[in-house]
């Protein structure tokens, strides 16, 4: 598993008080979600569930994560270990890839999203039509994801 300790305090610990502090936000958990593109949407996953308090909603657009099957126990592995505490903690979770993307990126994405449906865990996933790992398919991605998100 990886592990993004200190990116996660950065994210955590001074970057959201940073917005909240220096931008009109609604400083709660309901009105704040996390996505990344990537490796930056397996890493939104990661700091999301291990940080259930500050976020209500997480998008992995071509990026996402894994149950893990053993291991190091976190606030992360339990939540998705014990899917009907993470369905009532959590009130959107988003998953994308493209359909054309490396054999490699799919299988992990579409895989976690499998894992996910397998454990009961509820979760949007989309898969952008004849799209890479590229902008249009992120932009998709964000376009669905900000609709769930400003209903």
């Amino acid at each position: 598993m990886f592990r993004f300790d200190t990116f996660s305090d950065v994210v955590t610990q001074e970057l959201v008080p940073f917005i909240d502090s220096n931008y009109r936000t609604l400083a709660n958990r309901e009105n704040r979600a996390i996505a990344g593109l990537s490796m930056g949407g397996f890493q939104a996953w990661q700091i999301d569930l291990n940080h259930t308090g500050m976020f209500s909603a997480i998008g992995g657009f071509s990026g996402g994560g894994s149950i893990p099957q053993g291991g190091q126990e976190t606030a992360y592995t339990t939540l998705l270990q014990d899917p009907e505490t993470l369905n009532k903690t959590m009130e959107i979770l988003y998953l994308s890839i493209g359909t054309e993307e490396s054999k490699q990126f799919y299988e992990t994405v579409n895989g976690f999203h499998r894992q996910l449906t397998e454990a009961g865990i509820k979760h949007v996933y989309y898969e952008s039509p004849g799209t890479d790992h590229e902008w249009q398919t992120w932009r998709r991605s964000l376009h669905q994801f900000a609709q769930l998100l400003f209903k």
